[in-house]
């Protein structure tokens, strides 16, 4: 893919003029939810979310920074303006201080994600998307708490610079008063300098080391400069990944010797199914405890489980950072059709249902939780 065809095309002539095809985008299911959700008229005079959508994005199309970026980056950011409030329509409520939609930029990011994974979206570029839409109302609050920590924590989910574009974006698009939106373009040009000003624009944050970037996002007083001692005694292997994506088979060709903690074995010899709530808590407090006889002795090993979800691997990650372990995560991912093939043909299938389920909290683990992560995506 080098442009969001059919939906953007760049018409010939001296201007450079983009054209959006907006009946292409109608199409779309969500289009419907989002004309149906209402907005705070004091931010968003223009109506619905897909009336502010459509807005966004011919606010970025306009824009002559966007305009001279590569294919590939103008695509990924045209889907970040489309999807960035897709989670407005089960996030929204109206009460006496008018109508909010709080966690819609994290909701909206995981919603992302089910719709381009299913699309086929390469993987990298899908992430890049997510990252901004996970981030687009954070350049709004710089101001507010630790602006180095936030732009730094910004950086390795997103490039700062495209999350820019998109926040100016997203304040152009709207009908509001003059003075809000001189504020926020004003909040926007002052992220890009905290940004700039720690070497994080277009890249990550570079931290001296990576145990030093794992304790930094552990450690909420921990000073971005600060060199951390490694003492490390082991290694853990953390697993990430919906069912039938290829773990299993992942750790037997690159770790067959590494002793293995496996949610699915024990719920299989203790005969719980996957869909069985309340037998999970049994399950997790059996597998920490055969976690720590490995911690305790120093022993690399592997913990094989989906962890999808931030505070799923949460858990895991705070144990192993109390016993001094080094954290891999591995997350290993396949096509949307593949997966379902595979899942299908396993031993052990696990209803549709509850893959489905597990899409609906799909966080992407990233380098703000280990010290390494690996993406297995079985792209092509």
């Amino acid at each position: 893919m080098t442009e969001p065809k059919p939906f953007l095309r760049e018409m010939p002539g001296p201007k450079n003029n983009w054209v959006i095809d907006w009946y292409a985008l109608e199409q779309f299911p969500f289009a419907r939810d989002l004309e149906q959700t209402p907005q705070d008229p004091r931010w968003h005079a223009e109506g619905d979310v897909w009336a502010h959508t459509c807005m966004v994005l011919k606010a970025l199309v306009e824009m002559e920074e966007w305009r001279m970026l590569p294919p590939h980056h103008r695509e990924d950011l045209f889907w970040a303006a489309l999807l960035h409030d897709i989670a407005k329509p089960f996030c929204t409520k109206t009460d006496e201080d008018g109508i909010h939609s709080p966690g819609h930029a994290g909701k909206g990011a995981i919603e992302a994600r089910r719709i381009l994974w299913e699309m086929g979206y390469p993987f990298h570029r899908r992430e890049a998307v997510c990252g901004l839409i996970q981030e687009h109302i954070k350049p709004f609050f710089i101001l507010e708490g630790d602006e180095t920590r936030k732009v730094i924590a910004i950086s390795q989910h997103c490039r700062c610079d495209h999350l820019a574009l998109l926040a100016l974006a997203d304040t152009r698009g709207r009908t509001c008063a003059a003075e809000f939106t001189r504020d926020g373009e004003d909040l926007v040009g002052l992220f890009l300098m905290v940004a700039e000003s720690h070497g994080c624009l277009s890249r990550p944050y570079p931290f001296t080391s990576n145990h030093s970037r794992f304790l930094y996002f552990r450690l909420p007083d921990r000073n971005h400069l600060y060199e951390a001692f490694d003492d490390t005694r082991c290694t853990v292997v953390v697993m990430s990944g919906l069912p039938g994506a290829g773990k299993d088979t992942w750790i037997k060709n690159h770790f067959p010797d590494l002793p293995m903690i496996s949610l699915d074995d024990i719920r299989r010899e203790q005969k719980i199914k996957p869909g069985d709530k309340k037998a999970q808590g049994r399950v997790a407090q059996e597998a920490q405890e055969m976690l720590k006889v490995h911690l305790r002795a120093g022993q690399d090993c592997v913990w094989n489980a989906t962890n999808l979800s931030r505070d799923v691997r949460g858990k895991v990650l705070s144990i192993l950072a109390d016993y001094n372990a080094r954290v891999r995560i591995a997350h290993i991912e396949a096509p949307y059709n593949t997966l379902r093939r595979q899942n299908l043909t396993r031993e052990n299938s696990v209803p549709l249902a509850v893959i489905e389920k597990l899409t609906r909290r799909w966080q992407m683990p990233d380098l703000t939780e280990a010290h390494t992560v690996t993406y297995v995506t079985g792209e092509t």
